[in-house]
């Protein structure tokens, strides 16, 4: 057979195109299915097994693996994705995912697929509060949106400078009001306070100064500060306490509670920092009623302040706290407390919080000192798309039923699902009965034919009987 000069360059050139793809080459890095077939069979597993399946003895991709795509601006492997899957349609998921991870070049993709924007407010708010000025700044240029005064908050929360920059110079002032400095200041983003009130010029109030001042702990320019007060019954006494002990700033609280007996009412917010030593020192100045915080810092794994309420006021956090602690893998929290009250370890509470979230090691921990997960949390597991915590429940007790596996079909995990499919259907044998997702049915149907070739190859290989050895016998045979 001759081979044109021409078709042994392409040739050369696709071999040679994809030996240069090294196996910790990024996704991002492949521009085709052919390269990326030709990589999957060297070992490359840089993307999800459970992104592309077979068909023909092609590679295609699944439609589920669209966010995780976009997720990594893989424009090219996109339009693959898409050229493949007659009736495939950008839903607005993906759209929120790329502005979420400041994947601009997916969002202009997904444009020149005339996928509908009509979301853009909220796409906009969302890279705002992301900090992806850039995915911002096409939004806004694109589709005439702006973000709310919310989301900026949001950015100056998170210490995004460059989106405060950006909005800054597009908007200019009026669109940063005090608000968004407030926010700097609570999230204790001291660049952002400092850059909007030198560069952006947003001048800070008497009750953002004193806050900045006190959850800094600069108790020096705090006293300056009251010492000029013109009347000092002005001076905002609760609110420097409440910023300086929400910052553990028990120097601050202690010259306040001097000057002006002033303590905190944020006991809360003391809890939920983690502030042990000002809660000690609020209870022995008032003798706080403090019992009620035991599951807020559980919640939040503070096993010092819960073994302090406990030698304090004999109380332990419930089993709801318990399963908001395994929500975290507050594991030595939950260890903690059981070790001292065996009577919650009769709840199957905390292990559906780990089997809901995902949690197998911390599933592994309450199925050998408590309780194991009820059905709820099994299935719960399943829709989630858990597969090491069904792996784990496996392991000591069946998992199948036709009910789990309607249930991770359902998954809105959508590549983490057909993991959990490909395994429930090993061990299982079942095939989703009831689901709302093309994929899933096709991934069914590629399943069943997998199997019915499988066995009729069996078969195939089965010896084969004489049919001598069928015959009747003789009557001298008899």
């Amino acid at each position: 057979m001759k081979i044109s000069l021409g078709w042994l360059c392409v040739i050369v050139s696709s071999v040679t195109n994809c030996a240069k793809i090294s196996l910790d080459t990024p996704v991002s890095g492949i521009k085709d299915l052919q390269t990326l077939e030709n990589v999957l069979r060297r070992g490359y597993d840089k993307i999800p097994a459970h992104c592309v399946a077979m068909a023909s003895g092609k590679v295609r991709f699944r439609t589920s693996c669209d966010i995780w795509l976009a997720e990594r601006n893989c424009v090219e492997l996109l339009e693959a994705l898409a050229s493949g899957n007659p009736g495939y349609y950008i839903d607005e998921d993906v759209l929120l995912h790329a502005a979420l991870t400041g994947s601009l070049e997916s969002l202009k993709w997904a444009r020149s697929r005339r996928a509908s924007f009509a979301t853009a407010d909220i796409l906009i708010g969302t890279a705002v509060e992301a900090g992806h000025e850039a995915v911002a700044h096409w939004l806004f240029v694109t589709f005439s949106v702006v973000p709310t005064i919310y989301s900026i908050e949001v950015a100056a929360l998170r210490g995004h400078l460059g989106v405060l920059t950006w909005v800054f110079e597009t908007f200019q002032i009026q669109f940063l009001p005090e608000s968004v400095l407030d926010s700097g200041i609570e999230g204790s983003q001291w660049h952002i306070a400092a850059w909007l009130i030198e560069t952006a010029k947003v001048k800070p109030s008497r009750v953002s100064q004193i806050c900045i001042l006190s959850k800094q702990g600069n108790l020096k320019q705090l006293q300056s500060e009251y010492q000029s007060e013109n009347q000092r019954e002005e001076f905002l006494y609760q609110k420097a306490a409440n910023c300086a002990a929400s910052s553990g700033q028990l120097s601050i609280l202690e010259w306040l509670q001097r000057v002006a007996g002033t303590l905190p009412n944020n006991v809360h917010s003391i809890c939920k920092n983690g502030h042990l030593n000002v809660l000690v020192w609020l209870y022995d100045k008032n003798n706080s009623p403090l019992a009620d915080l035991t599951s807020l810092a559980a919640s939040h794994g503070h096993i010092d302040i819960i073994a302090w309420l406990h030698s304090t006021f004999n109380v332990l956090p419930d089993t709801y706290a318990l399963a908001l602690a395994a929500e975290g893998r507050h594991l030595t929290a939950i260890e903690w407390a059981l070790s001292r009250d065996l009577t919650l370890s009769s709840s199957p509470v905390i292990a559906d919080a780990a089997a809901r979230h995902g949690h197998a090691n911390l599933l592994e921990w309450t199925h050998d000192h408590s309780h194991g997960p009820s059905k709820d949390g099994l299935l719960d597991a399943a829709y989630g798309a858990h597969l090491s915590v069904l792996v784990s429940i496996h392991s000591r007790t069946s998992v199948c039923s036709q009910e789990l596996v309607n249930q991770a079909a359902m998954s809105s995990r959508r590549i983490d699902k057909f993991a959990v499919l490909d395994w429930l259907y090993a061990v299982c044998k079942l095939l989703p009965t009831q689901h709302n997702d093309l994929e899933v049915g096709r991934w069914a149907d590629e399943v069943s034919n997998t199997f019915k070739t499988s066995e009729m190859s069996k078969m195939s290989e089965m010896p084969k009987i004489e049919t001598a050895s069928l015959q009747e016998p003789t009557k001298s045979e008899l």
